[in-house]
């Protein structure tokens, strides 16, 4: 049994839609369960929604969540399913305009999850009923009935033992008898909030589903051949590797190739499962497979790879006690970036300093002055991004670096960074 997962550029439109089910239909022998991510920018739409309950503009908030309405009611027109589909999609938009009737009385991040689920609510069941009217018989699961987590909201953490347990009472039955249908991204707490499991999070939802239902094989669907060494938007030298081990794939993935979410290979190495990744677009290609590798991972044998991360902001924070930033100070500056949300990219410190590159996130740096100690001092610099190398020579680092202005550069085993001011 195969576990199948196709992101938000695979179905923002009818016609990818009939794509995807052509997929579907040639492989549905082998699926099980297939994670559906929000149609293409509609996770982008429904936070400029929260945005805007959360500031208090609500006759602007109504705008954009009916113009999000619109798009799915006139995919479901294009697709010919029934007035029945659309009351039933209608009725969840109604959930979230309950929501934005009254104001704001818990954090942001409740509130931000409570209403982004319903971006991949409306495009499993638009999918799932496309499929029934195609001949492909399935059943569609709210994923928050199944997937447990923790109320860190935005950043939820899985509880693995309950999931375990639910996926096994009301998931493992039903395989070998029906195709389940359900979404990325989100999950749920024990008093039946639903919670997020950060960015991009539905490729690890479906390697959280491989892990529980001892998958043969997990494959995520996507719009380039499979894993390269290079994003080929910004490298025409971009090539396709055909294999790689669990290791290489996850080092990939902690410097911020975003082919795959970081978190999706731990529970699939844990179990052995191997990962596919292939084109919706190319078919017929194999793509890339990431399993346990049987000879030894040499990073000479290996090409080198690039990653970009764009977007990114250069935090400085400096300690005005004039006490070392030893481990205790350190610690304190991780449970800073923890409690804010910001994701540390690459750091450094020096006796009195520490530097980390972030994510831009404005809403999340924000908590951090808010709760920062005033023994420290922060200056923050906006407008970078990042340029991870891997097992490159000198002269690729030329290539690659030349004469961009460097504000933080690190290295490690087969790994070199620079934090870069952006064209």
């Amino acid at each position: 049994m195969k576990v199948f997962k196709f992101g938000g550029a695979s179905i923002q439109d009818a016609a990818s839609m009939q794509n995807v089910g052509s997929i579907i239909q040639k492989h549905s022998q082998d699926i099980g369960l297939i994670v559906i991510s929000a149609l293409g920018k509609t996770t982008n739409a429904l936070e400029k929604v929260i945005i805007s309950f959360f500031e208090q503009q609500n006759p602007t908030a109504f705008q954009l969540l009916e113009e999000i309405k619109e798009k799915h009611l006139l995919l479901c027109t294009e697709l010919g399913l029934s007035q029945a589909v659309v009351t039933e999609l209608e009725d969840m938009f109604i959930d979230v305009e309950w929501i934005l009737e009254n104001p704001p009385l818990r954090e942001f991040n409740y509130y931000y999850d409570q209403i982004i689920c319903l971006g991949e609510l409306l495009s499993s069941k638009i999918i799932s009923e496309f499929l029934i009217t195609q001949g492909i018989d399935n059943v569609w699961v709210d994923v928050r009935d199944v997937l447990r987590t923790d109320d860190n909201y935005r950043a939820a953490n899985v509880n693995w033992a309950q999931t375990q347990q639910l996926v096994t009472q009301k998931i493992s039955p039903l395989m070998g008898k029906k195709l389940v249908i359900t979404q990325g991204f989100i999950g749920s707490t024990d008093d039946n909030c639903s919670t997020t499991l950060a960015r991009e999070g539905s490729d690890y939802t479906a390697a959280i589903f491989s892990y529980c239902l001892n998958a043969a094989e997990m494959v995520i669907w996507k719009d380039v051949l499979g894993v390269l060494t290079a994003d080929p938007r910004l490298f025409d030298d971009a090539v396709l590797l055909p294999n790689l081990s669990y290791e290489e794939a996850i080092e990939m993935t902690y410097y911020g190739a975003q082919v795959i979410h970081p978190k999706t290979l731990q529970p699939l190495q844990a179990k052995q499962i191997p990962l596919r990744v292939r084109s919706f677009i190319h078919q017929s290609h194999e793509g890339t497979l990431i399993c346990k590798q049987t000879a030894p991972n040499n990073s000479l044998n290996l090409p080198p790879v690039v990653v970009v991360k764009p977007n990114q902001t250069l935090l400085k924070l400096e300690s005005l006690d004039m006490e070392f930033m030893d481990e205790q100070k350190l610690a304190k500056v991780f449970q800073l970036l923890s409690k804010s949300q910001l994701k540390t990219n690459m750091s450094q410190h020096s006796a009195l300093g520490f530097w980390v590159s972030v994510n831009t996130e404005a809403d999340k740096l924000n908590v951090l002055k808010t709760i920062l100690p005033p023994y420290f001092s922060l200056t923050v610099t906006e407008g970078l991004k990042l340029i991870t190398l891997r097992h490159c020579s000198p002269d690729l680092i030329q290539k690659y670096i030349g004469n961009q202005t460097v504000l933080l550069q690190g290295n490690s085993q087969n790994t070199q960074q620079w934090l870069v001011i952006s064209d």
